[in-house]
């Protein structure tokens, strides 16, 4: 569940206290995190430690892996879109 939070703190480059506060505003982080709606986040604190204890090499490894399943799942595309967003 830890490693999830700091996933969408990743995903969505939260600072460090916004996890929190963005798992415990929305149901979708809450459901992706695996808690229940009433359940409160761990606080930033116990956030920082677990990613300190985890190291920047083990997260890379971690997240390389997610990344790897969801090429296979045909989640991801490693094909480049350039999308074209000139306000006429």
């Amino acid at each position: 569940m830890l490693f999830k939070v700091v996933f969408l703190q990743f995903l969505y480059d939260l600072l460090q206290r916004e996890p929190e506060e963005q798992v415990n505003l929305h149901l979708a982080c809450k459901w992706f995190t695996g808690l229940q709606s009433e359940e409160a986040v761990p606080d930033h604190s116990t956030l920082c430690r677990f990613r300190s204890r985890l190291g920047p090499e083990k997260f890379q490894q971690i997240f390389s892996e997610v990344i790897t399943q969801a090429r296979d799942a045909g989640l991801v595309s490693d094909r480049l879109q350039i999308v074209d967003a000139t306000h006429l």
